[in-house]
């Protein structure tokens, strides 16, 4: 996957250098149906890394319509960085650093209309 993917020469172009560095993957197994979406949150607010030259990649094995992608708010990452979420059932708006800096997530499922959020249909996957 790594080998056919784009994504290290899309990041290498921005970046405007020849070398990507690959840092670490997750593999998260969602079914569907029924299952809670993942809350809003930044992934910059739990990697120990920073920089304008760090780019985290979500990548869908199978096609998705759009109702069923990930959302993003625009221009978020240039933004406020906020504490990220513990992912507490029934309040995705936890801090997961007690005493943090950051300012506590804001509620942005719940307040929707008030974000500008942008998705797009996976019809080809990598």
């Amino acid at each position: 996957m790594l080998e056919a993917s784009p994504i290290p020469d899309i990041c290498a172009r921005l970046w405007g250098t020849d070398e990507v560095w690959f840092m670490y993957e997750q593999v998260f197994l969602k079914e569907g149906g029924e299952t809670r979406r993942t809350p809003w949150h930044q992934d910059a607010s739990y990697l120990p890394v920073g920089g304008l030259d760090t780019a985290v990649a979500w990548i869908t094995f199978d096609p998705l319509s759009q109702a069923d992608s990930l959302e993003f708010v625009k221009r978020s990452h240039k933004g406020v960085l906020y504490n990220g979420s513990r992912f507490e059932l029934g309040d995705d708006t936890a801090p997961l650093y007690d005493g943090s800096q950051m300012p506590r997530l804001p509620d942005i499922e719940a307040e929707r209309n008030q974000w500008d959020i942008v998705s797009w249909p996976v019809t080809r996957a990598i």
